[in-house]
């Protein structure tokens, strides 16, 4: 079959995000072995989810990371790849990805979303990246990539990529509603703050606990955690102060963020490069959810986020001690604050806005009617159908 597309990710954030997807084929999702199509929903999902779990165990035992197998595997069943758009920058996958970009001419689109080489010590993520994604490796597939990408300006500029702006999808998350929370849904004057990182970002809550703490004994505020839990929140009531989702398939993870029904959403993160990489997604993604954004004055936050309209933003721990508070009392702004974050996410952040975008970053402005640009709402079909 021509114009055959893979797209592989080792991050949740790719998949959660609908980022690198919506040009494949096929679809894999490692190392938490889910697979989601933004496009044609579960289409493949078991088959590829058993191709992944197949690799598992072979994984192990030979130390290849599951990408490089999954590759190899596909390759050999399907023929040829014409296009391998990945973020899977662990040394076994990069130098497969290389030799079919050498043997066949397969197309290598190298899609990068974080600052790899300059990932604190202390940051839980930093030996398993070290280790799998040795500079060198990393330097090689981005400069050999037929197509660099990032989704953030900073990381464009410094890679050298073009630039695919990331994108929510109002009807995964519900629709295009502003605020997203329906009636009834959970105790009318509860406030809820949604917290939902990964571990690799513990270091950036860890920074705002004394704020948490002192937001948490406000009356009726509750605390939702999505992923990484701090130590000190377990502490607290479960139930009657907080709330705890430390996992759950990739592919329900909007409906999982929409289950907290959040008034306040929050992004800290300390001020160092590796944060300047960072992507808005969080911003985005309380804006499908209808609630007020508070993030950090730094890096995307920043550039992107209208201070006081569409989110409030912090300068440091001291101020998040003394905003997030003011935010849970104040229920007139924080909803003001949330209808403009929602009216400018939905208006600017989604397909039909960064449409152009993408399609230039990945093809140049002469292949701006090519088809392997699809929307999500868009039907799958070749790219080179007339």
């Amino acid at each position: 079959m021509s114009n055959q597309v893979l797209a592989l990710t080792t991050t949740a954030g790719g998949i959660n995000n609908y980022r690198i997807f919506n040009a494949a084929n096929h679809l894999i999702g490692a190392p938490n072995y889910d697979v989601f199509s933004p496009l044609s929903y579960q289409r493949e999902i078991q088959e590829d989810k058993s191709i992944a779990e197949r690799f598992l165990e072979e994984s192990v035992k030979t130390k290849i990371s599951v990408g490089a197998l999954i590759l190899a595997y596909l390759a050999n069943e399907q023929g040829p790849y014409d296009t391998i758009w990945t973020n899977d920058f662990q040394e076994n996958s990069v130098i497969y990805a290389l030799h079919q970009q050498e043997k066949h001419g397969t197309t290598l689109i190298a899609d990068v979303d974080d600052h790899f080489e300059t990932v604190p010590a202390g940051n839980v993520a930093a030996d398993s990246w070290i280790s799998t994604r040795p500079k060198r490796i990393y330097r090689e597939l981005l400069e050999s990539a037929d197509r660099p990408t990032a989704s953030t300006p900073f990381l464009a500029d410094l890679y050298g990529a073009a630039l695919c702006p990331n994108f929510v999808e109002p009807d995964k998350w519900g629709g295009e509603v502003s605020p997203n929370r329906q009636p009834g849904g959970k105790w009318a004057d509860d406030i809820v703050i949604l917290c939902a990182a990964g571990a690799g970002r513990g270091a950036d809550f860890l920074g705002i606990e004394w704020a948490l703490r002192k937001a948490i004994e406000l009356p009726n505020v509750k605390i939702a955690f999505v992923g990484w839990v701090p130590d000190w929140a377990e502490t607290y009531p479960v139930g009657k102060k907080v709330a705890f989702c430390k996992w759950t398939d990739l592919a329900l993870y909007p409906q999982m963020m929409a289950w907290a029904k959040p008034d306040i959403m929050i992004s800290p993160m300390e001020h160092h490069d590796f944060n300047l990489a960072k992507s808005n997604l969080k911003w985005l993604e309380a804006g499908m959810l209808g609630a007020c954004f508070v993030g950090e004055k730094w890096g995307e936050y920043e550039r992107t986020v209208e201070h006081g309209r569409t989110g409030v933003l912090c300068d440091g721990p001291d101020q998040w001690k003394e905003v997030l508070p003011e935010i849970c009392m104040n229920r007139d702004l924080r909803e003001a604050i949330a209808r403009r974050g929602a009216d400018a996410v939905n208006r600017d952040w989604t397909w039909p806005a960064v449409k152009d975008a993408w399609t230039k970053g990945v093809l140049g402005d002469e292949h701006s009617g090519n088809r392997i640009i699809r929307g999500p709402d868009e039907q799958f079909e070749s790219a080179t159908a007339g």
